[in-house]
């Protein structure tokens, strides 16, 4: 793995959560996935994942999503070894969570329903940390906003 390439991930990142540098980090982001190894599939998670949280467009932020989570299930644990991620697992929750938001906002309920699922069958692998807290906190406001919609 190209430890410049995991630095240039973090820079992105951080570059993306000011709203004025969302647009470059979007575009970075498009450079970097076109330029990461096909082969790298948890680096290709990360990028996916980061990306999507920086789409203005809810069919293009559910495209990288979608990436994010067929990326992981390419992955092994050497590979999450390698970029200093020890339980790749713990990240599911997250990954499920934002394909079942993406879905609800696109009006895809069942697909929505089904991912949520999968996203609390994960939480039981996540610490009790701050990580944690959120994805907890996202799944049930989740699971909320499904409930509401059901009632339509």
């Amino acid at each position: 793995m190209d430890s410049g390439l995991w630095q240039e991930i973090g820079a992105t990142i951080t570059r993306g959560q000011g709203s004025d540098g969302r647009e470059a980090a979007r575009e970075r982001f498009d450079q970097l996935w076109a330029s990461c190894p096909p082969g790298e599939h948890a680096l290709r998670c990360v990028i996916a994942h980061y990306a999507a949280d920086l789409q203005d467009d809810a069919s293009v932020e559910l495209r990288w999503d979608e990436l994010a989570l067929a990326e992981h299930a390419a992955s092994d644990a050497a590979d999450w070894q390698v970029i200093g991620i020890a339980d790749p697992e713990g990240m599911l929750a997250s990954l499920h969570l934002n394909l079942g938001d993406g879905y609800l906002r696109a009006g895809r309920t069942g697909l929505a329903q089904q991912h949520l699922d999968a996203a609390e069958d994960g939480l039981a692998g996540l610490d009790d940390d701050g990580y944690g807290a959120m994805i907890r906190a996202g799944v049930e406001g989740l699971r909320e906003r499904l409930a509401v919609a059901a009632e339509r």
